[in-house]
């Protein structure tokens, strides 16, 4: 499938022309015309441009027939969602998320294609009611391997969640059928260290210097590790940081 950008620069081209021969026939107009018609013109400039930023990336290649599922954070249907892209805040845009192969996925209104956006460029996106932050291997986060996270809590402590799924080919006769897996780990920020907290000991371990605080803190809320570790790994950073007077 053809990139779409090519298509937005002409339409720019000529609308830029139009607009341009639209100010010479309009020089009889007000000062206070001339300005309202100047804000408005601008705007849609800004506008333009914006689309041809975002737009300007390659198509998905589709998955094959004979794939049992799709590794897509929740469903593989696009849902409405917010996305920051290069500093650009965009509204209610068709999104998906790929955790097999750490894309994320705009569907283009006009053609319907499927364009992968550039994840260095991803500031941040909103679908599903869970924020989601793209990662890269640098500075502080050098210790988390590149991917999009879910930012399950922001405090003094970040808490964070990486799902992603690992590839399974199984052989049926002649046919080999292709399957994901989905894997999740999460990951707790404290002073500047990014630290494995995927079970009751290991959460515990991280806030070592208040455990005896915590354990009956836990027992008194009932937290269960095995059936919700996500709602009990976030109460617990939340009260280690009321513990040590940060900000929950």
């Amino acid at each position: 499938m053809k990139n779409p950008l090519p298509f937005f620069l002409c339409c720019f081209f000529f609308i830029n022309i139009s607009i341009q021969e639209g100010y010479t026939q309009r020089k009889h107009f007000s000062s206070n015309e001339n300005s309202s018609l100047r804000d408005v013109i601008n705007s849609y400039f800004d506008t333009i441009q914006n689309q041809i930023v975002i737009y300007n990336s390659k198509i998905q290649e589709p998955y094959p027939f004979n794939v049992e599922n799709l590794p897509y954070l929740r469903i593989s249907d696009y849902v409405t969602g917010e996305l920051s892209y290069d500093g650009i805040l965009y509204s209610d845009v068709a999104l998906r998320l790929d955790l097999y192969k750490d894309e994320l996925i705009l569907l283009e209104p006009v053609n319907k294609h499927n364009i992968v956006l550039k994840n260095e460029l991803v500031d941040y996106v909103k679908i599903h009611g869970r924020h989601i932050c793209y990662y890269q291997n640098r500075e502080k986060t050098a210790q988390l391997d590149p991917g999009y996270y879910i930012l399950l809590h922001k405090g003094s402590c970040e808490v964070l969640e990486r799902e992603s799924y690992l590839k399974v080919e199984k052989i049926e006769g002649t046919k080999t059928i292709v399957s994901f897996r989905k894997k999740n780990m999460r990951y707790v920020l404290k002073d500047g260290v990014y630290y494995a907290a995927n079970n009751k000991k290991a959460i515990l371990n991280i806030f070592g210097s208040h455990k005896k605080q915590l354990e009956p803190y836990i027992k008194q809320r009932k937290l269960n590790f095995n059936k919700d570790i996500e709602h009990s790994l976030v109460s617990v950073a939340k009260q280690y940081e009321l513990l040590i007077g940060g900000k929950p």
